[in-house]
């Protein structure tokens, strides 16, 4: 078996010969821990927490996967579908600030080997400054029987990653300044992340700004994937949602807003080829003492079906469910296999709605807007190849040890 490695590209090395000037910010403090995180959240339940210090505490509150890196003092969000780490100080990476999302998967059983693909969720503002928090904290802890809410609160930083890709060693655009407050809100039985960030500017003049949403995931294991295009997008800048999803059992991710498409960065090909992918929000002026909100969703699921019916229920987009079943020639029932729906409102226009994953019965359930749908069942059986067994997976270079240990566990069965 080959396994790819991550993909370092060699410009990171530019980096090496342009320090920040600005000073290294301050650990944040964590206030409230919020509810104990190894306790998993029920239905009708969502928490926020910090991770323990304890070893074993923290490897039953975190989860593993190619991409994992929480570490002791950081934050989670998860309810009893899915977790969301944020960093709660500056770390490594193309990004590596505070206040970002730095792992995101499913709730998986117990003993499962965790998927975690996504390396970082951040903002920036275009390409020359990214969002850094200088305090992270719980704001509700979801014990309330209400939202789970982790708050990241600061300013615009330099982004010396892109000033190392394209040699400057001055920054690329002025200081902001602005106070940046972005809220992750988790409510109980949802598979999406709220996220809304408030710019404000206490300044004597006006700022403008052009709000960038990035994300580096791991690639070897991921499609692109975008809304009403399936894994194989291209065509309009404008996009109802845009993501990735998983090649082996990772799980699906979906990045939209609830009132407006979202467009391509102009810049994105200066930093794809790092594995950067941007999209923009387009220029806001914000005049002294006023603010601008940017509210958004980061949905995780375990396949585009379910994170296509996040999208669609906040948009405000009518759907259904189309059920059904994979079998063979004589009738068992075929698990793993993805079924695809191709087709509509229109007839005359097919587009690709979503997909679903078979069950162990072959049995079957997509989520997708009232129309005429094509099913289309895709897989790979094994041929002459040994088959590894179904937690098969790797581990990340920067999780901490007890939630490789986890994976490890889960590997040898």
């Amino acid at each position: 078996m080959r396994i790819a490695p991550t993909r370092l590209p060699l410009l990171l090395a530019l980096l090496l010969g342009c320090p920040s000037s600005e000073p290294e910010p301050e650990p944040p403090t964590p206030a409230d821990p919020g509810v104990d995180p190894t306790v998993p959240a029920q239905a009708g339940q969502a928490r926020a927490a910090v991770l323990p210090a304890e070893p074993e505490a923290f490897a039953r509150a975190a989860w593993g996967g190619i991409a994992a890196e929480a570490r002791p003092g950081d934050l989670v969000l998860f309810n009893d579908r899915v977790h969301f780490a944020v960093r709660s100080r500056p770390g490594h990476g193309y990004v590596g600030v505070a206040g970002a999302i730095i792992d995101a998967d499913v709730i998986r059983p117990a003993g499962q080997l965790g998927r975690d693909t996504l390396e970082e969720a951040f903002v920036a503002l275009g390409i020359g400054r990214v969002v850094a928090a200088d305090r992270v904290s719980v704001v509700a802890d979801g014990r309330d029987g209400g939202a789970a809410i982790v708050r990241a609160e600061g300013t615009d930083v330099r982004w010396t990653f892109v000033e190392g890709v394209i040699e400057s060693g001055a920054p690329i655009g002025p200081e902001i300044g602005l106070e940046i407050v972005t809220d992750y809100i988790l409510a109980p039985d949802r598979w999406a992340l709220e996220v809304v960030t408030t710019f404000t500017n206490r300044g004597d003049e006006s700022a403008r700004i052009n709000p960038l949403d990035g994300q580096i995931a791991a690639q070897e294991d991921l499609w692109p994937y975008v809304s009403g295009q399936g894994m194989d997008p291209g065509g309009s800048d404008a996009r109802a949602g845009v993501g990735q999803v998983g090649k082996h059992g990772e799980a699906a991710m979906l990045l939209f807003r609830p009132d407006r498409a979202l467009d391509t960065f102009g810049a994105s090909d200066l930093l794809s080829s790092s594995g950067i992918e941007l999209v923009a929000h387009g220029w806001t002026d914000i005049a002294p003492g006023e603010s601008f909100v940017l509210r958004r969703f980061r949905a995780v699921g375990p396949d585009s079906s379910t994170v296509e019916g996040e999208r669609r229920s906040e948009q405000g987009i009518a759907s259904g469910w189309v059920s059904g079943r994979v079998t063979t020639p004589l009738g068992a029932g075929v698990p793993g296999a993805r079924v695809h729906l191709v087709g509509g409102p229109d007839t005359e226009t097919p587009r690709v709605e979503a997909f679903g994953v078979t069950g162990e019965d072959g049995g079957y359930t997509v989520r997708a807007e009232p129309g005429s749908y094509t099913a289309w069942a895709t897989g790979v059986g094994a041929d002459e190849i040994v088959d590894l067994p179904s937690s098969a997976g790797r581990y990340a270079p920067y999780a901490a040890a007890g939630v490789n240990a986890g994976q490890i566990a889960a590997l040898n069965g």
